[in-house]
This record gives C-alpha cells, sequence and structure tokens, in this order.
C-alpha cells in the first residue's frame, strides 16, 4: 500500500509530457547560450538560515551531508559590550581533539590591545568599494535529455522529470585552465616529475598507500609571499564561500580507498570540491585528478517526490587550499597535503563568530586596524598567503569577535585583496580601520541611539523617504559595494527626539536575507515587501485553519490569499507568500484567490512550517501532520528554484503530485462542515462479534493512506459522506486525528482484524472518558481551593489583626497593673473589697481589679486568634487537591501513551 499510488500513476503521464517540454527547450539552450538575469547580484556572506516565514531546509535545506567548511550563518551582535569585530552567530562544525601539523609556526605572543566599541563619526563612502571581485551568479545546468528507451518511469526524486544536475565526469585531456596564470607558481610538466616513490595513480590501483611525505611542512615564508591563484571564470562558477546543492553543482570528493589511507579516516564530504575548480586545477593534471570520483547524491526514498536537498562547500574557495595545491601537491604530485589539511581542519574548534567572553586565543592585525580573526578562520583564510606576516598570535582573551566568520565588509576585503595581482595588506587595513571604527549593530529589539546617550548617531536611511533606517555596521557589512547601496545611501544625523526609538532594520536574519533577494533582484521594494509584509499580516495558522468567516473583518491585505496557478487547491497564506513566496522569486507562479468568502469553509495553508526543518521528507510519519508534510516539500523546492535562479521546474511538478493528492486532515482542530465538500470514509454497520459496536468515520486523505487496497477496505472504506452532512451540519472531525490511531488503523487494515481495531478505540475512549470526569472534578476543585485560599487568607489577616489586639491589650493591661499595684499599695483598707468571679473579690481598690481583668481579657484574646487562624477544613482541601493532582497525572500519562 503506497499513499502516492495515485501521484505516481498520475506523474507519469506529466512526466512524458515534460520531455517534449524539456527537449524543445534544450533545443533553444543549444542555439543560444544561457542569459543571467539582469541586475543579480550574489554577495559573498554567509548563508541566512530563515525563521518562519522562509525557512531554509538546512536549516531548511533538510541537509543531510555536509562538508567540514566553516561558512554558515551568521548574525549581528546583540546588545551589551562589544568589540570591534564582527561576528558570526552559529558555530560551523564541531570540533575533535586539538592537532598541529609539523611546520605550524606560531608567532610569539604579542600585546593585546583591547578593542572599544565607540561613537565614531563616520563620513559616507566617497566611493562604492567592490567587495568580491569576480563573483557572480551560478547558472543552472543543462537541461536533461530524455530517459533511456525502454528504461521504467521511477519516483524517486522525480529523476527523469527533472532537471538532470549531474555533470559528466571531465576527461583527462588539457582544459582552457590547464595552465595556472603567469604570476602563479606553476608546475613542471608530469613527464618532468621524478617523485622518489611510484606514481599516485598506480598506488591507487593497487590500493597501496598514497606517495607524500609523512610530515606535511605547510607553508614556508617565501611561498607565503606568492599571489593566489584566481578563481575559476569560465561557464562553470565556483559557489566561493555559500553553500551550494548537489542537485545544482556537481561536485567532487576523495574515492574510498584514499580517505582510507588517514587515520582516523576521513568522511567523504570533509574536503570536497566543485566542477569548476575540478576543471580549473585539478583535473589538467591526471596524476592528481585520478584520486577523485564524483561525488554521488544520496538516494531518495522511492515515495518522496523530493531531491536530496543536500549541500556542500567548495574547498577549493578557501585560500589555504590553494596555496596547499600549488606549493605542495604539484611539486610533489601527491594529494597527501590536501588530505593532512582535511583530517587536521576537522580538529579545529567551531568558529565561535558571535561575541567571544571565553579566554581562548585569536589572531590579531600588527596594523591596529582592530583587524582580528579566531584560529580556525586563520587556518582556512590567511596561512600560507601574503597576509600571514602581518598577523600575530595574541594571548588569550575574551571580549573579542572574528571579522572572517562574520562574512561582513571585512570579510570581503580581505578576500578581494588576496585575490589581486600584488596583494597589499596596507590597503586592506585601511578598509578594516574604517570599518572596525563604527559603532556596533544594537541588535534586535534595541535601538540605535539609546534613550539619553549622547550624539551624534548616525544611520543609514533609504532614498525618497521610503521606509528602511540602517546602522551604520549593517549598511557596511550587508549593502554596501551592492546593487542596493543607491537605493539606501542617505547619510544622516539621527535627530534626539528619535533616541530610543529607531531600530535597525537589517539586525535580524529575516530582514538579512530579504536584502540578499532584494540584491539579486536588483529590487529595493523586495527587501520592503517582506520587512513590512512581517510586521503587519497575521501570523500562518497552518493546520488549525482560518474560517473564511474571519476574514470578512480583516483588511484587504490581510484577508488576501494566493493559489497556485496551475493547481489552485493549493492555497497561501498571506503570511507565507509575502515572506516566503515573493521573496524567493516565485511570485508569477501564485495568483490571488478571488471567490467570495463563504462562512464555514476552512482554509489550510500549504506551506505550513514543521517543527523539524530537517525531518525526511520521504516518510510523512517524520511530521507532526500531513499539512506540514507538503508545506515542507513545497519550501525546500521553493528554494530550490530560488538557487537555481528562477528554475522552478521541480516546484511545479511537486505541485502537481500534491494537488493530486486528497486535502490533508486538520487532526480535529476544527470540525469540517459539509460546505466544504469533504469525503468521509467508514464502516456502514458494526462487525460481527464486536461487543463494543465500534464505527469509525474519516477524513479522505486517511482513507487513502490507512484503508485503501487493504483487506479490510470493504468493511471500513464505505463511502458515508451523504450520511456525515446529513447528521452532523455543524461539522465532523476525522476519528484518527492521532499519529497513534492512524497506525493502530493501518495495522489492523493491512491484517484484516478490525476487533484488533475496536479493542484499541474501546480502551481509548474510556480513557478518554475518565480523563474528561477528572478534568471537571479538579475544576470544582481548583474552584473550592480557590475559596479555601480566600478563607485561609481572612483567617491569617483576623489572626493578624487579633494579634496586633492583643498585643494592645497586653501592654495596657501592663500599664493598667502597674497603675493598680501602686493605687493597691497607697489605699488604706476600708474594709470594701473589689473583683468579680474572674479575679476574686481581694482587691483594695478598682483600678487593681481593672489591672487583673485586662490580663485575663488579653490572654483569651491571644488564644482565640491562634484559634482562628488553625483551620481545619483548609487543610483537607489541600489534601484533596494533592491526591486529585496525582490522580489527574497518571490518568494523562494513560492518555499520552493511547490516544
Amino acid at each position: 500500500m503506497n499513499f502516492l499510488k495515485k501521484a505516481k500513476a498520475q506523474a507519469k503521464g506529466a512526466v512524458q509530457d515534460a520531455q517534449g517540454m524539456y527537449d524543445q527547450y534544450k533545443q533553444q539552450q543549444q542555439q543560444q547560450g544561457y542569459q543571467p538575469q539582469q541586475g543579480s547580484y550574489q554577495p559573498a556572506q554567509g548563508h541566512q538560515h530563515l525563521q518562519q516565514g522562509y525557512q531554509q531546509p538546512q536549516p531548511g535545506y533538510a541537509q543531510q551531508q555536509q562538508s567540514y567548511s566553516p561558512h554558515n550563518v551568521h548574525q549581528q551582535p546583540s546588545q551589551g559590550y562589544q568589540p570591534s569585530h564582527q561576528a558570526p552567530q552559529q558555530p560551523y562544525y564541531q570540533g575533535q581533539q586539538a592537532y598541529s601539523p609539523t611546520g605550524y609556526q606560531h608567532d610569539q605572543y604579542g600585546g593585546h590591545n583591547q578593542h572599544q566599541a565607540v561613537s565614531y563619526q563616520q563620513a559616507p563612502p566617497q566611493q562604492s568599494y567592490q567587495p568580491v571581485p569576480g563573483q557572480s551568479e551560478t547558472h543552472p545546468p543543462g537541461l536533461p535529455s530524455s530517459p533511456p528507451t525502454g528504461q521504467p518511469y521511477d519516483m524517486s526524486s522525480l529523476s527523469q522529470a527533472l532537471p538532470s544536475t549531474t555533470h559528466p565526469e571531465p576527461a583527462p585531456h588539457p582544459s582552457p585552465y590547464s595552465q595556472p596564470p603567469p604570476h602563479q607558481y606553476q608546475a613542471p610538466p608530469l613527464h618532468q616529475i621524478s617523485p622518489a616513490a611510484p606514481s599516485p595513480a598506480t598506488h591507487i590501483t593497487t590500493n597501496n598507500e598514497i606517495s607524500g611525505p609523512t610530515h606535511v611542512g605547510y607553508f614556508t615564508q617565501s611561498n607565503a609571499d606568492k599571489p593566489l591563484a584566481p578563481m575559476p571564470s569560465g561557464s562553470e562558477k565556483c559557489p566561493r564561500n555559500e553553500a551550494a546543492s548537489v542537485d545544482r553543482i556537481q561536485f567532487y570528493v576523495f574515492q574510498p580507498h584514499v580517505l582510507s589511507q588517514v587515520r582516523p579516516r576521513l568522511d567523504r564530504d570533509n574536503f570536497s570540491v566543485c566542477t569548476a575548480c575540478f576543471l580549473a586545477y585539478v583535473s589538467p593534471h591526471p596524476n592528481l585528478a585520478s584520486h577523485f570520483e564524483p561525488r554521488k547524491k544520496t538516494e531518495a526514498h522511492p515515495d518522496a517526490p523530493q531531491a536530496s536537498f543536500e549541500k556542500l562547500y567548495c574547498d577549493f574557495a578557501l585560500p589555504t587550499v590553494r596555496q596547499i595545491f600549488y606549493q605542495q601537491c604539484l611539486p610533489r604530485s601527491t594529494v597527501m597535503p590536501l588530505l593532512e589539511f582535511a583530517k587536521y581542519a576537522v580538529t579545529l574548534p567551531a568558529c565561535e563568530g558571535a561575541f567571544v567572553d571565553q579566554s581562548v586565543e585569536y589572531y590579531e592585525s600588527r596594523g591596529g586596524d582592530g583587524f582580528g580573526c579566531c584560529k580556525t578562520c586563520f587556518e582556512w583564510f590567511i596561512r600560507g598567503t601574503a597576509f600571514e606576516r602581518d598577523i600575530s598570535l595574541k594571548t588569550p582573551t575574551g571580549e573579542w569577535f572574528c571579522d572572517i566568520g562574520s562574512r561582513g565588509y571585512v570579510f570581503r576585503a580581505l578576500v578581494a585583496e588576496l585575490e589581486q595581482q600584488r596583494p597589499d595588506f596596507k590597503q586592506f587595513s585601511s578598509k578594516a580601520k574604517q570599518r572596525n571604527s563604527l559603532p556596533l549593530c544594537p541588535g534586535v529589539g534595541s535601538p540605535i541611539a539609546p534613550e539619553g546617550s549622547e550624539g551624534p548617531h548616525f544611520t543609514y536611511e533609504a532614498v525618497n523617504d521610503k521606509s528602511g533606517v540602517f546602522c551604520q555596521a549593517c549598511f557596511w557589512d550587508k549593502v554596501h559595494g551592492t546593487s542596493m547601496e543607491p537605493f539606501f545611501n542617505v547619510y544622516t544625523n539621527l535627530d534626539q527626539q528619535h533616541y530610543g526609538v529607531i531600530q535597525c532594520d537589517l539586525a535580524g536574519l529575516p530582514e538579512s536575507f530579504a536584502m540578499k533577494a532584494a540584491i539579486r533582484a536588483g529590487d529595493d521594494e523586495v527587501w520592503r515587501r517582506c520587512v513590512v509584509g512581517r510586521l503587519t499580516l497575521p501570523n500562518c495558522e497552518g493546520v488549525q485553519c482560518v474560517d473564511e468567516e474571519a476574514l470578512q473583518s480583516q483588511d484587504a491585505s490581510a484577508a488576501q490569499w494566493y493559489c497556485f496557478t496551475e493547481y489552485p487547491s493549493i492555497e497561501v497564506c498571506p503570511f507565507c507568500y509575502c515572506a516566503t513566496v515573493d521573496i524567493l522569486g516565485a511570485s508569477s507562479l501564485f495568483s490571488p484567490i478571488t471567490r467570495p468568502l463563504r462562512p464555514g469553509v476552512l482554509r489550510m495553508c500549504y506551506l505550513a512550517q514543521a517543527e523539524n526543518l530537517d525531518a525526511d521528507v520521504s516518510n510523512a510519519a517524520n511530521f507532526e501532520n500531513t499539512l506540514v508534510w507538503r508545506g515542507t516539500m513545497l519550501r525546500n523546492w521553493l528554494h530550490q528554484g530560488y538557487d537555481w535562479h528562477g528554475n522552478f521546474y521541480g516546484l511545479k511538478h511537486v505541485a502537481k503530485a500534491i494537488a493530486s493528492w486528497p486535502p490533508p486532515c486538520n487532526s480535529g482542530f476544527k470540525a469540517w462542515k459539509p460546505i466544504n465538500g469533504r469525503r468521509w470514509y467508514g464502516n456502514g454497520f458494526y462487525a460481527e462479534g464486536d461487543e463494543n459496536k465500534t464505527g469509525i468515520r474519516v477524513c479522505e486523505e486517511c482513507f487513502t493512506h490507512y484503508i485503501k487496497d487493504t483487506p479490510l477496505e470493504w468493511f471500513v472504506g464505505t463511502d458515508l459522506t451523504d450520511q456525515v452532512n446529513a447528521s452532523l451540519p455543524n461539522g465532523y472531525i476525522c476519528c484518527t486525528m492521532t499519529r497513534r490511531s492512524r497506525d493502530e488503523l493501518h495495522a489492523v487494515c493491512e491484517k484484516g482484524d478490525f476487533h484488533q481495531f475496536s479493542r484499541y478505540w474501546a480502551a481509548r475512549k474510556d480513557c478518554e472518558d475518565r480523563r474528561k470526569a477528572i478534568e471537571e472534578r479538579c475544576e470544582i476543585q481548583a474552584k473550592k481551593q480557590q475559596v479555601a485560599l480566600n478563607a485561609l487568607n481572612a483567617q491569617n489577616q483576623l489572626a493578624y489583626i487579633n494579634l496586633m489586639q492583643g498585643l494592645t491589650a497586653n501592654t495596657n493591661a501592663t500599664i493598667m497593673g502597674i497603675g493598680g499595684s501602686v493605687a493597691e499599695a497607697a489605699s488604706p483598707d476600708y474594709g470594701q473589697r473589689y473583683g468579680n468571679s474572674a479575679v476574686g473579690h481581694g482587691y483594695l481598690t478598682a483600678a487593681g481589679a481593672n489591672a487583673a481583668q485586662a490580663r485575663i481579657d488579653a490572654a483569651n484574646l491571644s488564644q482565640q486568634g491562634v484559634s482562628l487562624a488553625t483551620f481545619q477544613p483548609t487543610g483537607d482541601t489541600w489534601q484533596d487537591t494533592q491526591q486529585l493532582l496525582a490522580i489527574s497525572k497518571a490518568v494523562d500519562a494513560e492518555w499520552n501513551a493511547i490516544r
């Protein structure tokens, strides 16, 4: 039994149509080359993982395998004291036991300069600094040809319906990238190399050890003076410091027996090379290229219309790796230095990125420009380059952060300068000093200028009085030097009336990703629509649904839903459309829903966000409900199309499959009225011998998934739609609203024993009834307890009053006693006695008798207060409450196990 059988049957015809469309498109591609989008730009910043609205499957991309490379999510520091270093948000990977290979010579510890965040009046940049020369977007791969004749259709990853992205293995003959540039070290021809050991290629075929030095001295200072090899500039583009999908770019990894030569053994993704770098650097040298193989995608589940969504980094984008390759691998004709580097890299600690408050070593510029980086980023980006001599190791300290890990302006300036013909550290240092003199971003929710602070405070604002106010740090790190700079370059001295109010509109992750999308599109309104929409539109309700009656009272923007134009049953709420569809450039595939609103009709957003963004979409059981399962697939393909620069062919085919499925079950959150047109299935009569007389009603999706094509379909697969709608006009909810109930139904349907489900259902109903009864009793007890608590408070208050009165009476009695004693002593005995039965009749004066009575009254008043404060019924109420709580806890545990 397969939930996607219907989708498979319908998809077969769609695939045949798709092949014709692709053949046509391929012919057009052959006649004219692919043209990238105009105005597009891809910044070299860390890849942002998104929050609700457009989460990347990774975090967003359902990443399953990933290389060790460090480049990950980064965000501005929040608040409090911050040094003059920009900080990333998340670590790149978990480090292992530290290891330092031979040849790593660290500088002597130098003095530590504390970095102070100052309010520095910075003039606007006089000219746009282009931070990433040669940076351009990657283009979608070639389109696939038709499947081989006689090859059966396979639903796995829709491999025959979606664009093929597997690049052929490069031929060993020379390519246009065969020779390094003139200024770069050039290895001698292969026939002139005389290695001491046999050829590495020979060793590979015999599965022996790789030839090469046992101890790798990575660099000498003379070698470090050499400039970096430039990044490839052919038709294939390196993804640089961005993670790239293995469905879009073919990566190359070391062969398994090559990895086995290193102990501990490396994972295949600990070192990966994109196609562009492999063609440019490795393939011209067959002895080295023979150690690599194309990285195969993880096979998708046969029942899942999905790509692998795995992402990798190209390690040849790291300056250190390119230096190792030209300075050691080519002269020695061995890949062992790369393996040693990969082995050492996985032992490096994760880049903390964000503000560091621990005592750890770090590297700092000798130029006093405020540039600093962690040990990990130093080994990846500076070791072996021309800038190594200008960076010194500092004593362990806190209160700093890594400029490289932040992926901001300083990082782009560093990479750009290193790739120059003659890298100039002084020029880079001046740029770093200019950037690090700016105040840091205050973070999300904090004003740019705190209330009561001393000015001046400067900001960058949008032109033409449009929305958008950025702090100086975020402008330089995320806007300066991009296509969006002309739209947000109004340098403004913030008015004092705005102190404590104006916040940075680029402090958060969603806003930062929206800016990257706007940079790619060359349209500032892309950013503005996303930011404004997230602030004004209601959040996505997901599986809880929205009644169209509620939309009647909302304004036009909040009530405007959208649907997939080709498949109108796929509906999207305004929030997800603004924060996901529009920002990813897929708005042309959706249309506004214009049908009249009808009370009682429930709308479900098909882009509902799952709790676990990394869950495997090959199995719907990995998700809390099937709606977010559909939403995760659609989101993954939306991001895939975004990475393919608007090629949403895969999204269309997944949407076609999803639209062919029955509408998703809403897990019992709201009842479906007849106006929604839902279909219901169940048993029209009781099973023979069923003492519990169990009858069930399930929605069309649960019927298709768990009942259809099973031995019990004849019994519990009767169409009861008319009966349910007639008997329950106020709506009905699916019986199998939980995962446990669906699994129980599926098991008995496969087994053909409905009595087993009847026993489960009766036990479940009994537990539910007991749970409701205990909840009602707990509510009554809670009210009783509140009354007792109020009484106890009143008694305590009365006891306090009585205590104060007793203290006053005792004081008065003492005073009266003193006076009475004096009167008794001074009074002559006239034979008259004063008193009563309580104090006796032996007092010579009335004052003495009154004082004795006052002492008795005070003692009685004190005893009466203690008695009122000890309230017996209150103690019984607490005991009853504790007993009820214990019973309720046990029933809840039983319910959670059976529901």
